[in-house]
């Protein structure tokens, strides 16, 4: 949640913004750790199986077979208690320059610029199904150093991409013209100019 008067880039780079990918909160159900249990001694008993080719021998090596769950159960642990710090790691706000950010405080020239070029020539839209956004601009092609400059000032380092397509409102409607393209997929940007 943002704080009062708070960007959401400045929300980002604080770390009130932050999805999790790994969280304790993950990790609370029981039912992942008797998972866990079951799967390191199912994948256990099914190896020996295989390897002795009896079934007499599921339960020969238990030294092998806790040491392998210790491992498994040590492995789930340093996610669970974020030991790498991947979880609490927050950049400094300096370098943070861009994350789909861009648009929520048009606070310079340059990016109301952008917005009403985004407007006049570019799209949003969003997939229904993931919840993905995604923004775009397409021009003629002599125009790419344009959209270059549009990808420098966002901070990103979005691909360029070109391709030759037909014209509906020309007078030659089977002739193609050759355009670039830039799409952002980014849900917050998209969120941000919505």
């Amino acid at each position: 949640m943002l704080a009062f008067g708070e960007s959401k880039k400045e929300a980002v780079a604080a770390g009130t913004e932050k999805d999790k990918i790994f969280s304790v909160n993950t990790y609370k159900s029981v039912w992942v750790w008797i998972g866990l249990v079951l799967g390191v001694l199912l994948s256990h008993f099914v190896l020996e199986v295989i390897i002795n080719e009896s079934f007499k021998s599921i339960l020969s090596h238990k030294i092998q077979l806790l040491c392998t769950l210790a491992a498994t159960c040590a492995i789930v642990l340093v996610f669970f208690f974020d030991m790498t710090g991947y979880d609490k790691f927050i950049p400094d706000k300096n370098k943070v320059v861009s994350c789909g950010v861009y648009f929520d405080d048009i606070d310079t020239e340059e990016k109301a610029y952008w917005l009403g070029f985004l407007t006049a020539d570019g799209w949003i839209s969003k997939n229904d199904k993931n919840n993905a956004g995604v923004t775009g601009i397409e021009l003629q092609y002599g125009d790419i150093n344009h959209l270059k400059k549009f990808n420098k000032s966002i901070g990103g380092n979005y691909q360029i991409t070109d391709r030759w397509k037909p014209c509906k409102i020309s007078s030659h409607p089977d002739k193609k013209h050759h355009t670039c393209v830039i799409r952002i997929f980014s849900s917050t940007m998209y969120n941000s100019l919505v």
